[in-house]
């Protein structure tokens, strides 16, 4: 993969994590009365608006490593990224070691 793909490929998912990092509160609040979290999937594509359903705690676990990120499941960039769990809705992908994880890791809002 070149650098540009991979910045590129960084700065869409960045945007993505940080959009779902902004409705976070509003997911909590009607997850209280709705029983779902939502977000939006976390992939490369910067046109893919796909919504994904998942507990809070998974939400949760997925965001204590920067290099994870919740996509759908056929929306992996293999290139850079290796689905390390599989669930009905959605799959969690990791980053590979160096400059994509060097990126994702920048970009976190919560680091």
């Amino acid at each position: 993969m070149t650098d540009q793909r991979t910045k590129k490929v960084a700065q869409n998912q960045a945007m993505f994590r940080e959009v779902n990092e902004r409705i976070e509160d509003i997911n909590e609040a009607l997850g209280e009365m709705s029983g779902e979290f939502v977000v939006v999937c976390e992939c490369a594509d910067p046109l893919c608006a796909e919504q994904i359903a998942l507990s809070r705690e998974a939400y949760e676990r997925t965001r204590s490593n920067s290099a994870q990120f919740i996509i759908k499941p056929g929306h992996e960039a293999a290139d850079i990224e290796e689905i390390i769990a599989t669930e009905a809705e959605y799959v969690v992908v990791e980053k590979h070691e160096g400059e994509p994880a060097g990126m994702a890791q920048k970009t976190d809002p919560r680091h």
